[in-house]
């Protein structure tokens, strides 16, 4: 089924088209399904879509703040949703189904009481390493080993490599798919050792197996996606200077200012900043001049 081309929010049609055919062809209804991260409830209403088809039965919680802000009143203006209002209830009166649970409140503060396994997380509002373990470890006892899958929305984002490592770590402990519009899905083989999900694990070795691992992604715009925070986990460990090389060595031009340019990346970065600025003119003028 192909989904309607006029749903509101931040994830492409393409992407939200790929997670519903991915759930009505996977989903085996052997227990609960988690979102985080609803937003404006554009994955949120497929999952609605494939529950009236009788194809869920057990419940569906979708997770969020559901706080309006600045930046979403930039984005969307034409919703007239005021900064600081709650769009909760605007939200399921689109969904339109009452068998999904609708949970306010900050995500870092979820717990799961309900007694039922899980069969799909769908992680989009998690973007740190912390955010997406702590999840993990309230779960993980509820997970069902051949059966519970994850899909993570956000691996691609240019300002982090948390997601690279997350992914790089569990990718003994089931099957990891990196789809055509940048959602990677994950499918558990086996219980997760919980005592292996810390970043500091990862050692100057692990860059070149995490570089093989990458490979597996077919899709070139992804993969240019994958520079910048490659290049910030190159920095996190071999430091500095080869850090500069590697700046300086790569050959496609090193997009996302918007994340380039936000005050998080620029305190956290700081000391490579300028150089990352540098290459950006760069590349711009010799695409000027080509």
């Amino acid at each position: 089924m192909k989904l309607p081309d006029n749903l509101i929010g931040q994830t492409s049609n393409q992407k939200v088209q790929e997670i519903y055919d991915y759930i009505d062809l996977k989903f085996q209804d052997r227990g609960t399904i988690l979102e985080f991260g609803t937003f404006l409830g554009k994955v949120t209403y497929c999952l609605s879509i494939i529950q009236n088809k009788n194809k869920i039965k057990n419940k569906i919680f979708t997770y969020d703040m559901f706080i309006w802000n600045t930046l979403h009143k930039k984005k969307f203006p034409q919703l007239n949703i005021k900064i600081g209002q709650c769009f909760m209830q605007k939200r399921k009166s689109i969904v339109s189904n009452d068998s999904i649970h609708f949970i306010k409140g900050d995500i870092n503060k979820f717990i799961y009481s309900e007694c039922s396994l899980i069969e799909l997380v769908i992680l989009d509002a998690p973007k740190s390493f912390d955010e997406i373990k702590d999840i993990l470890c309230k779960i993980n006892n509820k997970l069902i080993p051949g059966c519970s899958k994850i899909i993570f929305m956000d691996f691609y984002l240019s300002s982090k490599y948390d997601s690279i490592l997350f992914l790089y770590i569990l990718k003994n402990y089931g099957k990891i798919s990196f789809s055509q519009f940048q959602n990677v899905f994950f499918e558990l083989d086996k219980k997760i050792d919980l005592d292996i999900l810390n970043p500091n694990l990862i050692k100057k070795s692990d860059y070149s197996l995490i570089k093989d691992f990458l490979t597996k992604i077919e899709n070139k715009s992804s993969l240019i996606k994958l520079q910048l925070p490659m290049l910030l986990l190159n920095y996190r460990l071999f430091g500095f200077f080869s850090t500069i090389r590697k700046i300086f060595a790569t050959n496609e031009h090193l997009m996302f200012k918007k994340y380039v340019f936000s005050k998080s990346f620029l305190k956290q970065f700081y000391i490579i900043f300028p150089f990352i600025f540098m290459k950006m003119i760069c590349e711009k003028i010799k695409k000027k001049f080509k």
